[in-house]
C-alpha cells in the first residue's frame, strides 16, 4: 500500500477514535511515524472538531467499516489464492470491535435521553396532567432533534 494511502487511512482511523498503537499494528507502520503524521497534519484538532458533529461520527464510522471490509477482502483473496484457510488478523477484529462500541455508545446515550424524558412525562402525567399534555409535542420534537444530533 502506498505511503500516502496509509497516511490517509491512518488519519481516518485516528479520527474514528482508534489508538495509535492499534493503527500502527493494523497498517504496519511505527507509532513514531503515526505520531509525526498526527502532529504535522493536526489530526487531534480535526478529530475534536469532527467528534462534535453527528455527521463526523457517521463519516468516521463508515471509514473504519470501509477500510475493514477492504482489508478483509484482501486477506481473504490472498488466502484463497494460496489455498489456505482464512483467519482475519487481530488488528482488524479490534477495529471492527471499536466501530461496534462507537455505535453502541451513541445508541446508549440516546436511549438514556429517551428514558429520562419518558420518566419525566410519566411523573407529570401523575401530578399535573394538563401540563404533561401541553409539553408532549415539544418533548417529541426535542427527542427528534437529539436523534439527529446523535446521527441516528
Amino acid at each position: 500500500m502506498a505511503q500516502h494511502r496509509k497516511k490517509s487511512i491512518a488519519e481516518q482511523l485516528f479520527k474514528a477514535g482508534l489508538e495509535q498503537r492499534e493503527i500502527a499494528d493494523l497498517l504496519v507502520v511505527s507509532e513514531n511515524t503515526l505520531s509525526r503524521w498526527a502532529i504535522d497534519g493536526g489530526w487531534r484538532e480535526r478529530r475534536i472538531e469532527e467528534e462534535t458533529s453527528a455527521n463526523g461520527f457517521r463519516q468516521n464510522l463508515f471509514a473504519v467499516l470501509n477500510h475493514s471490509a477492504e482489508t478483509l477482502k484482501g486477506q481473504s483473496d490472498k488466502a484463497r489464492a494460496e489455498g489456505k484457510p482464512f483467519f482475519p488478523d487481530k488488528g482488524l477484529i479490534d477495529a471492527l470491535q471499536k466501530a461496534h462500541t462507537m455505535v453502541r455508545e451513541q445508541l446508549g446515550s440516546y436511549e438514556t435521553e429517551i428514558q429520562t424524558i419518558r420518566l419525566f412525562l410519566a411523573y407529570l402525567h401523575d401530578h399535573d396532567l394538563p401540563l404533561a399534555q401541553a409539553i408532549l409535542d415539544r418533548s417529541q420534537e426535542f427527542l427528534h432533534s437529539r436523534r439527529k444530533l446523535h446521527g441516528l
